[in-house]
């Protein structure tokens, strides 16, 4: 069962997609797996971070990311909050079709409304989203 900040789990333990991923090392994040090496000095951390990230796969990596993006898809439909369902693209069913997407777009009326539930609030700063002049 996947549980983090004491919140309900957002799938069943025994769901395809969550053991594959599990299964995968999906949920080993970077920072766990460079905390198996007592570090000393920031030196020594951000090497270790490094060999962390160069000993994960392409494929893990490239799941991590786009369930990151579609996560962050699913916050802004929730106007912030956390309440939604982890959603499933079906990663290794696209990738042995050669069609894996990199990048998840996020379309328009989207973007718009959740700049306006950003500007209603004093959690951000609409800059970080306006184009450079």
């Amino acid at each position: 069962m996947i549980q983090q900040d004491n919140a309900k789990p957002h799938a069943l333990p025994h769901d395809a997609d969550i053991v594959a991923a599990g299964m995968e090392g999906l949920f080993n994040a970077i920072q766990s797996i460079q905390n198996r090496v007592p570090i000393h000095g920031i030196d020594n951390l951000i090497t270790a971070v490094q060999a962390a990230y160069k000993d994960m796969s392409a494929d893990t990596l490239d799941n991590i990311f786009l369930i990151l993006q579609d996560c962050m898809r699913c916050v802004l439909r929730q106007k912030g909050e956390n309440q939604y369902a982890l959603p499933h693209i079906g990663k290794a069913k696209l990738r042995r079709k050669g069609i894996l997407p990199r990048v998840l777009s996020c379309d328009q009326q989207l973007y718009d409304s959740a700049k306006v539930v950003l500007a209603e609030s004093d959690r951000g700063n609409l800059a970080f989203f306006e184009p450079a002049e």
